[in-house]
């Protein structure tokens, strides 16, 4: 994402803030694929790596547990854009992670 930016300021292009465009596009079945998705990775984490790799991951992912159980619940729309930041915010944390170890 940090490449992407940095491209589009070299181009001159305008750049927008997708994290307020995901957050406030994000629909509750979009969130909860989201979710499985990053628990994939997660997996692929814990299975590829090492046990100290795989424990870091589930644990920089832990609040999607919360998200998930709160998205299958009658929620709020405040409710749900809380929980469209959280994903975000665990994605890019996540994202880092893998880059920071190469995975």
């Amino acid at each position: 994402m940090d490449n992407i930016i940095q491209h589009m300021r070299e181009a001159g292009r305008p750049v927008l803030d997708y994290q307020d465009w995901s957050v406030y596009s994000s629909t509750a079945p979009d969130l909860l694929r989201s979710i499985d998705t990053i628990s994939k990775q997660v997996w692929r984490i814990r299975t590829h790596s090492t046990r100290e790799l795989g424990a870091r991951a589930v644990e920089l992912t832990a609040p999607l547990t919360a998200v998930r159980a709160q998205l299958e619940a009658p929620h709020a729309e405040e409710a749900l854009l809380q929980a469209a930041r959280t994903v975000w915010a665990v994605r890019q944390t996540l994202l880092a992670f893998m880059r920071a170890h190469r995975l």
